[in-house]
């Protein structure tokens, strides 16, 4: 075993294997370890004496160090994140405040009011069409409604 060479080639090769097995499976795993073996193939194209238990060493150390930058750079730029549009892809929600005509009247507390392309159920105390009706929640499909002249107070 002590003429068993590993030369920077190696690693370089094997983090162009991590690299690719990276572009197929999209999970920033293999990513950071291709970087920690271009790191040690760094290391052994300074130092090609080095013996493979080192080079293993510095294999170690560098995974464990790719993959504390890898937790600190999502902790970075992950905690200064904020939603733009929070209600996104929550289309009923976007509608709670807003003022509507009655589409339909509401009848044992059913009616359908028409917001922009579209018609909406809502659920409110009855009322006859072309009524006010101000949005205050919204329940799965349906959105609830009260009298946009009862919300005036």
């Amino acid at each position: 075993m002590d003429d068993f060479l590993i030369t920077h080639w190696h690693w370089l090769i094997l983090a162009a294997v991590l690299l690719l097995t990276e572009v197929l499976s999209g999970t920033a795993v293999f990513l950071w370890l291709s970087a920690a073996c271009v790191g040690v193939a760094g290391v052994v194209f300074y130092s090609p004496e080095m013996i493979w238990p080192y080079q293993m060493a510095f294999a170690a150390v560098f995974i464990i160090l790719s993959i504390v930058l890898w937790k600190l750079w999502g902790k970075v730029f992950s905690s200064g994140k904020r939603e733009d549009n929070p209600n996104l892809n929550r289309r009923s929600e976007q509608y709670i405040g807003r003022t509507f005509n009655l589409l339909e009247p509401i009848i044992n507390g059913v009616g359908k009011i028409k917001v922009d392309d579209s018609t909406w159920r809502v659920m409110g105390d009855d009322a006859p069409i072309a009524t006010q009706v101000k949005v205050v929640a919204a329940e799965g499909l349906m959105l609830k409604v009260i009298r946009a002249e009862e919300n005036e107070d």
